[in-house]
């Protein structure tokens, strides 16, 4: 899977926000509210392909949970995040 190229996110305040710019000549943007794990997800990978596995060994890295944990909030994750329309269709 490969998230969309144009894809932003920013932290604002202690909250982590995604805008998926409008597209074409529409001038209007996605605004989605992230979890921590969530936006560090999206910034390690965008721009790259990867595989779920993946994300759940850089879960497993970067935070101290156990690994059915990652593999569980993972999956929920992306399951988010394809039923937005956020990768790159194949």
């Amino acid at each position: 899977m490969k998230f969309l190229t144009h894809l932003s996110v920013r932290k604002v305040g202690n909250d982590y926000i995604m805008l998926q710019p409008g597209l074409e000549m529409l001038d209007m943007a996605r605004v989605f509210t992230l979890s921590e794990s969530a936006a560090m997800i999206i910034e390690e990978f965008k721009g790259r392909d990867f595989e779920e596995q993946d994300a759940v060994d850089f879960v497993l890295r970067t935070f101290e949970v156990e690994a059915q944990r990652a593999q569980t909030d993972v999956r929920q994750i992306l399951t988010h995040f394809f039923r937005e329309g956020l990768f790159v269709a194949r």
